[in-house]
């Protein structure tokens, strides 16, 4: 893109080095700004270009092309989860960076590649659980954390641990406090990129 610098542009318009556009004054002796062909064209062409990307046919009886092909497909390209450059972004990448499911059991992704997943499971007769993951981790499980799901007291006080972490799944232990295995509903939380 080319501002206009012809000698009669309105210097500095737009901030320092950034010329526009004035209306003459003659009476006050201010000329208008000359036009120069290099920076219409410039202009043109920036614009016009976008538009025949978006696959859209110049005409000169349609006011909204510009927009059109703004909104046209393949236009601005989605970058790639994780990609912080200045690349235009789209909804995609949102929907991609954002990816989310929030039930009982589910997972939210965050821009950096780093997961949040969480649920419940119930424990068996042997106070074991095998959990897979909503989603599996693309590189690594960092945690696995878990909680009793239940009231306290003498009686149910409830002992619970994680072992066997991998992208897709662990196993919860549910014991009492003399370290007999239970029956129990755990809550799990679950850390990993």
């Amino acid at each position: 893109m080319k501002r206009i610098d012809t000698a009669t542009k309105h210097t500095d318009l737009f901030g320092a080095g950034k010329h526009g556009y004035r209306n003459g004054d003659l009476g006050l002796g201010v000329a208008p700004t000359q036009l120069d062909a290099a920076a219409l064209n410039h202009m043109q062409e920036e614009i016009a270009r976008v538009i025949e990307a978006g696959g859209i046919a110049l005409d000169c009886a349609t006011y909204n092309q510009l927009l059109l092909a703004l909104r046209a497909a393949g236009v601005f390209t989605t970058p790639a989860t994780g990609d912080r450059t200045t690349k235009a972004a789209t909804t995609a990448m949102f929907t991609n960076e954002f990816a989310s499911s929030f039930g009982a059991s589910g997972y939210q992704k965050l821009p950096t590649g780093l997961i949040l997943q969480w649920g419940s499971a119930l424990t068996d007769g042997s106070g074991v659980a095998v959990v897979s993951l909503p989603i599996t981790f693309p590189t690594a499980t960092r945690g696995v954390w878990a909680m009793y799901n239940g009231s306290t007291g003498p009686t149910t006080n409830r002992v619970v641990g994680c072992n066997s972490p991998t992208a897709s799944s662990f196993t919860l232990y549910a014991a009492d406090n003399a370290g007999a295995a239970v029956s129990a509903t755990i809550n799990w939380f679950a850390l990993g990129h």
